[in-house]
């Protein structure tokens, strides 16, 4: 029931990257240790991941005002969730929660002092079988919400800011889908936003595998503090 994983990675984003704005090489690697719950518990999991990571940006888009340069993360995230779908690819029933707190900075060394909780929740209903028709179990409602926050501290040397490498953005296929990468948030759209707040609602059809037939509403957006919050518009 003991999982451990190491990842070494060199990344390379240029500005046209999902809209990005600028260049971004990131190279790093990270260190996670979790456990599987055995008996009446088995759909827990729990994990704690160390990551170091070196983040240069260069060559913004015009008008695009980022930090140019070279910055340091090093921080550890420990998480729970706890995982009753059928199938992690493909579910129609059952949920997924999961509830991460990253710490950067401080004692863990880098140049930025943060801390970053994201709680993430998903449900998955099967139509019933109304009148006995059982190809109604072919539809189901799947929910998703996501709620995260990011801020700084000052560890005594004084306070910095969020990376924008780990600040939250809105729009495109995995967040608001019919907006473009990045699009949504106003002046924080590009440079990321310090607190994110996020719904899906789908409903969807499988008449033959692996075709897949959907209608979802999507709703969302991003705010550089929990004071520019307006869900009027």
């Amino acid at each position: 029931p003991v999982s451990l994983s190491v990842d070494v990675y060199q990344i390379s984003r240029s500005q046209d990257y999902a809209n990005q704005g600028y260049d971004q090489l990131s190279n790093g690697g990270s260190l996670r240790l979790g456990y599987a719950f055995q008996g009446d518990w088995d759909a827990w999991k729990v994990y704690n991941t160390y990551r170091y990571q070196s983040d240069v940006y260069s060559n913004p888009t015009a008008g695009l005002i980022i930090p140019i340069g070279q910055e340091n993360v090093s921080s550890i995230t420990p998480s729970i969730s706890r995982d009753t779908r059928d199938n992690i690819f493909d579910a129609s029933t059952g949920t997924f929660n999961t509830l991460s707190v990253t710490l950067a900075g401080g004692y863990l060394g880098g140049d930025k002092h943060y801390v970053k909780p994201v709680y993430d929740s998903r449900a998955f209903f099967t139509t019933p079988a109304i009148f006995g028709w059982t190809w109604l179990h072919r539809f189901v409602l799947g929910l998703h919400g996501r709620v995260g926050y990011a801020t700084p501290y000052d560890p005594g040397t004084g306070l910095s800011d969020v990376p924008i490498s780990e600040r939250f953005y809105m729009g495109g296929t995995d967040t608001v889908r019919g907006y473009g990468e990045r699009s949504l948030g106003g002046d924080a759209a590009l440079t990321g936003g310090n607190l994110t707040l996020l719904s899906n609602i789908e409903y969807g059809f499988k008449p033959a595998p692996p075709i897949k037939l959907r209608a979802f509403y999507d709703s969302g957006n991003i705010w550089n503090s929990i004071s520019d919050v307006d869900l009027s518009h």
